[in-house]
């Protein structure tokens, strides 16, 4: 069984007193997927919150900063039941924007279980260059998913994947153009014993951001039920349904009268 993307969601960014921000999920979310939420925040210290209407726990995967106070992070929880879901992100004054997935096919343990490996790159600050998330460790099993984000201080670009990374862009679930916080969010099938990284590109303007990796778990593979036939014993031959036998009546032979009772007069 292997993972599959149901949906995407990005919320509107903000920037000023501190606030939530809350969007919903278009479709209901299932029972026993997993929610990725990708959080930016441009905030003197990292206090961003993450809580849903079904009140399930949400854990930070991954998170990285910069000097210049821009904060981006991965969490992510298992849906609780099945229906609608919104999703309410929050921190102190400052920008803050969020988008978020579903999957399905993956780990369901709490905390942070389901994360195999992941990493966080340099952060750049007001520069030109590529956004690299750094190189996790090897992986420890085959066709697991590997998620890529890119968080930036709102300098309104849009981030692409760089070729040869094998990641592929979700405009879906990015903040593409955004004058609060940027995010671009990716994807990609990781192989038994890579070593992930993605490196974003938004075409040279300065600008202060920081890019992550983290790659999941699958969800366990379920044991079939196997019916097992009764052994046969050599040579013993299996016995068909009994037949019914006529029972003939019996004279008594040494009765003194051998007709009396039985319905004929003695002679």
């Amino acid at each position: 069984m292997g993972w599959s993307r149901l949906q995407s969601l990005k919320s509107v960014s903000r920037t000023g007193s501190a606030a939530n921000v809350a969007a919903t999920f278009a479709s209901n979310v299932t029972q026993g997927s997993r929610i990725f939420v990708y959080t930016n925040a441009v905030i003197s210290s990292n206090n961003v919150a993450v809580i849903d209407g079904q009140s399930n726990t949400y854990t930070k995967l991954v998170s990285g900063g910069s000097s210049a106070t821009v904060f981006a992070d991965i969490w992510t929880a298992v849906a609780s039941s099945t229906g609608s879901l919104q999703i309410t992100v929050s921190s102190a004054t400052g920008q803050l924007g969020w988008t978020a997935e579903e999957y399905s096919g993956l780990d369901g343990s709490a905390g942070a279980g389901c994360r195999d490996v992941s990493a966080a790159g340099t952060a750049n600050n007001n520069t030109t260059a590529n956004a690299d998330s750094g190189t996790t460790a090897a992986t420890a099993a085959n066709n697991q998913l590997a998620l890529s984000m890119i968080g930036d201080w709102g300098n309104g670009v849009t981030w692409t994947v760089t070729s040869g990374t094998g990641f592929t862009k979700n405009s879906a679930a990015s903040l593409d153009n955004d004058a609060n916080t940027g995010i671009a969010v990716g994807n990609r099938l990781s192989a038994t014993g890579s070593a992930e990284h993605c490196v974003w590109t938004e075409g040279g303007t300065a600008d202060t951001d920081v890019a992550l990796v983290v790659v999941v778990k699958l969800a366990a593979a379920s044991t079939p039920i196997v019916a097992i036939p009764w052994p046969e014993v050599p040579g013993r031959r299996l016995k068909g349904p009994r037949k019914r036998q006529h029972r003939q009546s019996v004279i008594p032979q040494n009765s003194p009268r051998p007709f009396e009772g039985w319905g004929i007069p003695p002679s």
